[in-house]
């Protein structure tokens, strides 16, 4: 995807959940996406490529909350999706995807 992770339209985006597939190395985050404002959320998935590394806290120290706040991304290789919850999910990836479903 040529689009910086942190452009990514991703607030208010729920999360619906994280599968990791440890033999292929890809972390796979299903969500629901607003890509246009006025639309539904669309089903999406977005999908890190070349994973090492995951932290997925869920102490929800803001309330409790399944959208995202913001994409970030912390060089060389850190994704990082802040919850509203005031979690932040961290992802050491090569290259990430995002694509409806």
């Amino acid at each position: 995807m040529s689009q910086s992770f942190s452009e990514l339209p991703l607030h208010d985006a729920s999360l619906h959940a994280l599968t990791f597939d440890w033999v292929s190395a890809r972390l796979i985050v299903r969500l629901s996406v607003f890509f246009a404002e006025g639309t539904d959320a669309a089903p999406t998935e977005l999908i890190f490529h070349g994973v090492t590394w995951v932290d997925v806290p869920r102490e929800n120290p803001w309330g409790p909350s399944a959208f995202v706040n913001s994409p970030s991304f912390e060089p060389p290789d850190v994704h990082v999706l802040e919850m509203q919850s005031g979690d932040v999910i961290k992802v050491r990836a090569e290259a990430f995807d995002l694509a409806r479903t």
